[in-house]
């Protein structure tokens, strides 16, 4: 063939029954889990996130079986004895985001979303099995449109035509999955944290997605902070706090040893292993903390309009994006080198371990209240401005420092006397360990 010449091959192969966690069997069920190279296991395929194309799948079942995939149905034919489906997904997806599943059990419910923001109608497809509780499965139908409304809202408008729901069997082994516009889930999984985590990875995963695996907490840090808007925006700010509180704290309880960076350049040539990629403590817990500090560090303006131009640049959207990418843009759009944060947090190990001192002293007719910063872990410094709420006898201030090195003094004046001081009191800097004392 010659260059630019189109042909088409086909390629006849049949799966022998061989589990291999990609092309699932079970009692009155199939379905497909390709995350992370799943997928070559049941169609050919350049299987790489950054390798994106579109799709047709099409599948031959038993008339009372229904089938579902990526995309928007084009076309159903039955014969009475079998029906054949025809599935097509018009946006670049990445060949783990491909999925089917299909039930001799399923129930299909369909609702239209419609967009407050563009007024285009989305069809939201529930299929659900007839043993699953039904008031999980309405409550699931109640929340998710509330859900699009809110992450549209944040990150741009939901960005494909269709978005579908599947509970599985007990062989899957995930909570669920994120498959381009066909969210799979396990039984009776109709929680909002696992349903915000699945529907947000549509804009951090689906939209844009990893470059390489090295770039894996893209997706699941974004996901599992996520989680915790959806329950700020619902239950307010002190729940927000509460549920990176405890995420954090999984990742201090939980994280490996030797402890390792959240990123790691060697997977983009080679895969770890599945539970280091998809390690709870790592990708998931301490990128969605990074986040929640980076928001921190920002503040809510500009963290929030730099997100969301980021899920709405044009130059991204249905494709990929590496970590390095990824800081560069974040600096530009908040007007702040971000390397630093970014940095420490994503390629180095561990965590910041403070040990701060502070003192009250009398000065003429002021107060003084000297303060000095310091980190005890053994390895390399954690930049990061810092909070103290000093205590009055009527009122409290917090004030903010920027702790550049180690052993850092800072002193601060007061006409009233202060009666303690208390270090990050909104928990800010969450992937830490720290105690402070008085007397220097």
């Amino acid at each position: 063939y010659q260059t630019g010449e189109e042909f088409e091959i086909g390629v006849s192969y049949s799966h022998k029954k061989f589990f291999d966690t990609a092309f699932y069997v079970g009692k009155g069920i199939i379905y497909t889990d390709c995350e992370p190279d799943g997928a070559r296991c049941w169609f050919p395929c350049k299987d790489y996130p950054n390798d994106k194309a579109l799709f047709e799948i099409r599948g031959k079942v038993p008339a009372n079986v229904l089938l579902g995939s990526n995309g928007m149905l084009i076309d159903s034919v039955s014969d009475g004895k079998f029906t054949t489906y025809t599935w097509r997904e018009d946006y670049p997806m990445a060949t783990y985001l491909a999925v089917v599943a299909a039930s001799e059990n399923y129930i299909l419910n369909v609702i239209e979303w419609k967009n407050p923001y563009n007024g285009k109608i989305i069809p939201i497809r529930f299929y659900y099995k007839k043993t699953d509780e039904k008031g999980k499965v309405y409550f699931m139908m109640e929340r998710v449109p509330m859900m699009m409304n809110f992450f549209s809202e944040m990150f741009g408008s939901y960005p494909f035509d269709k978005l579908a729901f599947a509970t599985v069997d007990n062989q899957f082994p995930w909570g669920g999955m994120e498959n381009q516009t066909f969210i799979t889930l396990c039984v009776n999984c109709y929680n909002d944290d696992l349903l915000a985590h699945e529907l947000a990875h549509h804009w951090f995963g689906d939209l844009i997605s990893p470059n390489q695996w090295s770039d894996i907490w893209l997706n699941e840090g974004f996901a599992t902070y996520c989680e915790t808007l959806w329950s700020e925006h619902t239950d307010g700010k002190a729940r927000y706090r509460s549920l990176n509180k405890f995420t954090a704290e999984e990742y201090f309880l939980t994280s490996p040893k030797p402890p390792r960076a959240i990123y790691n350049k060697e997977w983009d040539s080679q895969l770890p292993d599945g539970k280091t990629l998809f390690d709870v403590a790592m990708t998931y817990n301490k990128s969605g903390a990074v986040l929640y500090m980076l928001r921190y560090v920002l503040g809510d303006s500009l963290f929030f309009s730099s997100i969301k131009k980021y899920a709405t640049n044009p130059e991204l959207m249905y494709g990929n994006i590496s970590t390095d990418e990824f800081i560069k843009l974040m600096s530009e759009y908040s007007g702040k080198d971000l390397t630093w944060f970014f940095e420490q947090w994503l390629y180095r190990p561990n965590h910041p371990v403070y040990s701060n001192r502070y003192e009250i002293v009398k000065d003429g007719d002021n107060w003084k209240v000297n303060l000095k910063v310091s980190q005890t872990q053994r390895e390399d410094f954690f930049k990061m401005p810092v909070e103290f709420k000093i205590y009055f006898q009527k009122e409290n201030k917090i004030v903010r420092l920027q702790n550049d090195y180690n052993n850092q003094t800072f002193e601060l004046s007061y006409k009233e006397k202060p009666v303690m001081v208390e270090f990050d009191p909104n928990n800010e800097i969450i992937l830490k360990r720290a105690k402070t004392v008085q007397g220097f």
